[in-house]
């Protein structure tokens, strides 16, 4: 008996272009962890699918920005009422034969919860302390391979900025124009492929008629089974058919058995 195939999958996008959409489309039941509650009105619109959606209204005093008893307190809080509680369910979802596909929404939260249920703050840590920090949440990332669920990656993106002279001698930082995905930096060497989601604003005449409509697009980075695909973009499309792609090495009706 062949194995159920599982992708582990990285989705990068600006607000509202398609994430959500496109991961309500994986191989159901699909176990959600929101910290962006942004999942109303989409999945409804999938109501033969199978969610469950645990959310973490997680908070935090940005304010605390130096080692001591404040951060300490802070790490202590933050690692009680929410890291632990979400590697529990996320252990959970793992081990629930009736879910198929895991989704941290957004992943690039989940990345700051750890390191202030580490660390106390966000900012100025000891970069010799990250190793800890990354092997926990590659640990948690390897759950899904060992009990081979899909698991999708939501990140966020940031504006990219860089360093230049003012012309007085003096640097300062400008916006490129392009997007970073925000994140822990290691998540490249812990999925199989990643992407990001795109969308083209509809082109209108003088007069604001649609000439051409908007088009959801993906975008692909990274496919670990198929280099081939790498920079390619395509028409948005559900998650089964972007496996054809990523992996075709999988036979589509394997990921819907």
């Amino acid at each position: 008996m062949s194995k159920t195939p599982f992708h582990i999958l990285s989705v990068e996008g600006l607000h509202k272009p398609g994430k959500t959409h496109f991961y309500s489309t994986a191989p159901g039941g699909i176990g959600i962890q929101s910290l962006d509650f942004g999942t109303e009105g989409i999945i409804d619109k999938f109501p033969d699918t199978y969610f469950d959606v645990l959310e973490y209204n997680f908070a935090y005093d940005f304010t605390v920005q130096k080692r001591g008893d404040e951060a300490t307190e802070q790490a202590d809080r933050i690692k009680s009422e929410y890291w632990e509680p979400f590697n529990n369910d996320a252990a959970t979802f793992f081990g629930d034969a009736s879910i198929r596909t895991v989704v941290w929404d957004t992943a690039s939260e989940v990345w700051e919860m750890l390191r202030l249920a580490h660390f106390g703050k966000l900012m100025q840590n000891p970069q010799m302390q990250y190793g800890v920090v990354n092997a926990e949440y590659k640990a948690l990332v390897r759950m899904a391979n060992i009990a081979r669920k899909n698991l999708i990656l939501v990140h966020q993106l940031s504006k990219e900025y860089k360093t230049v002279e003012d012309g007085n001698g003096k640097e300062k930082s400008i916006e490129t124009g392009n997007f970073k995905r925000t994140g822990n930096n290691k998540v490249d060497y812990l999925v199989h492929s990643y992407v990001r989601t795109l969308y083209d604003d509809p082109v209108k005449s003088s007069k604001g008629v649609v000439i051409t409509p908007g088009k959801f697009k993906i975008e692909i980075i990274r496919s670990r089974f198929n280099p081939d695909v790498n920079g390619m973009v395509i028409d948005a499309c559900p998650f089964v058919d972007l496996m054809g792609l990523l992996a075709p090495h999988v036979d589509s009706e394997a990921w819907l058995g």
